[in-house]
């Protein structure tokens, strides 16, 4: 289902970009050649920092020079923009396995217990 409220819109943006952090930690992803500039506010002035910090951590491992500017927008809401141009390289195998990892830690802790209880009485 889609975020409706701001506070579940932030938290969408803010899995997506600690997604991204993961991807470009485990060099699943490559930038080459970064540049341009990333405007965002979300809700409110918290949820825009947060925000801000992750985006400056994507760009940090993206662009280790610093030619994208973030900035983030504290006079707005629900702001997003951007002009960018880079290269990229994807390593398929590499980014299935940062997705899946997502996927596990993302599921209830009820559901990966109760798999683990029904092979421990199986045996």
């Amino acid at each position: 289902s889609r975020a409706t409220s701001p506070g579940e819109r932030a938290r969408r943006i803010a899995e997506h970009l600690a997604l991204a952090v993961r991807a470009l930690e485990r060099r699943a992803v490559r930038i080459e050649r970064p540049r341009g500039r990333v405007e965002l506010a979300l809700g409110d002035p918290a949820q825009t920092g947060r925000a801000y910090g992750l985006a400056c951590a994507v760009a940090a491992l993206a662009d280790p020079a610093g030619a994208v500017r973030i900035a983030p927008l504290w006079t707005v809401e629900d702001w997003l923009a951007a002009d960018l141009t880079l290269g990229a390289r994807v390593h398929p195998l590499r980014l299935a396995l940062v997705a899946a990892g997502r996927w596990l830690r993302r599921r209830p802790s009820t559901a990966r217990s109760g798999v683990a209880g029904a092979s421990a009485h199986a045996a």
